[in-house]
């Protein structure tokens, strides 16, 4: 569904730019490298959220992050022409901390992606941009106490990751030539599928959404 909400946002945005255009909204100023620092919030929905890990014998209890937290992140790219670009981003994601069998745990996790991405514009210096591309989501769980194989199914600590894809939309204000402003909003989807019991390195976990701003800097004159 949420997937289906950005794609929905992001054709309105194609739209829009088939009118704009015959009003002779100029071109983005230039091709060049890019670096943008963002700050935001990451909604991870653990509370409600069943983490199943092989031979659990007891519901995992999350009590800070539960739902999420703030996450900060740093992406760079090349834009060739004024629609297409290719980026790379990392992203800290929020811990969240709770007991799994009665032993106080703590997960920790980033995001790595490498997308596609368009811009479209809407207004002078303003423009609409979507991203697609694939992500690896690792996730690190560790014990303040002792959580045995048996009752895991893995031993810990447990470094866990998954490759899915990723799509993004948001919208760019260019300050100065150089410097831009932006929001945006990423989707990933969580890992959820049957452990086997001799997996390593597989945890489940939820759905991530990112709403984040952002402060850019373009490499050309």
């Amino acid at each position: 569904m949420q997937i289906k909400k950005v794609m929905i946002l992001f054709l309105a945005g194609i739209l829009i730019e088939t009118s704009v255009y015959a009003r002779s909204i100029p071109e983005p100023p230039f091709s060049g490298g890019y670096i943008d620092t963002n700050l935001g919030y990451a909604h991870i929905d653990w509370r409600n959220y069943a983490i199943r890990m092989n031979n659990f014998t007891a519901a995992a209890s999350p009590t800070a992050n539960t739902r999420g937290g703030v996450s900060v992140g740093v992406d760079g790219g090349y834009q060739w022409n004024h629609l297409w670009a290719i980026e790379a981003a990392w992203y800290y994601l929020p811990y969240v901390s709770g007991t799994w069998n009665g032993v106080p745990a703590t997960a920790h996790a980033w995001l790595f992606y490498a997308a596609t991405k368009l811009s479209i514009a809407i207004h002078e210096s303003t423009y609409l941009f979507g991203k697609w591309g694939a992500a690896v989501r690792d996730t690190h769980l560790s014990a303040n106490g002792t959580l045995t194989q048996s009752t895991t199914g893995q031993p810990l600590p447990i470094s866990a990751y998954y490759w899915a894809p990723l799509f993004g939309v948001g919208l760019q204000y260019f300050i100065t030539r150089n410097w831009s402003i932006n929001i945006q909003y990423l989707f990933m989807a969580g890992y959820d599928h049957a452990i086997a019991a001799t997996a390593r390195g597989r945890l489940n976990v939820p759905d991530l959404n990112l709403l984040s701003i952002g402060l850019g800097f373009k490499f050309a004159t």
